[in-house]
């Protein structure tokens, strides 16, 4: 599983997933403090959070700044649901 959560493919699946999110509350398609963007943004996140930490030489800033993106995703996701 950590050689397949390296691959480079995963970390451009997340980025596709990430962009996604970004082009869908630009277009006003969704909205930014929905569950569809801040899902996306979540999944997304989690990957790269998974990624980052399963390359030989661990990818830290992104994985801490992932980490930051996933929590204020779920806080946003919190308040949409309450």
């Amino acid at each position: 599983m950590k050689k397949f959560l390296s691959h480079t493919g995963v970390r451009w699946a997340a980025v596709i997933i990430l962009l996604l999110a970004y082009i869908l509350v630009s277009q006003g398609l969704i909205s930014g403090v929905g569950l569809v963007f801040n899902g996306l943004n979540c999944l997304g996140s989690l990957i790269m959070i998974a990624n980052s930490l399963s390359l030989p030489k661990k990818d830290w800033p992104v994985a801490v700044f992932n980490v930051v993106w996933v929590l204020i995703a779920l806080v946003t996701m919190a308040g949409a649901l309450l």
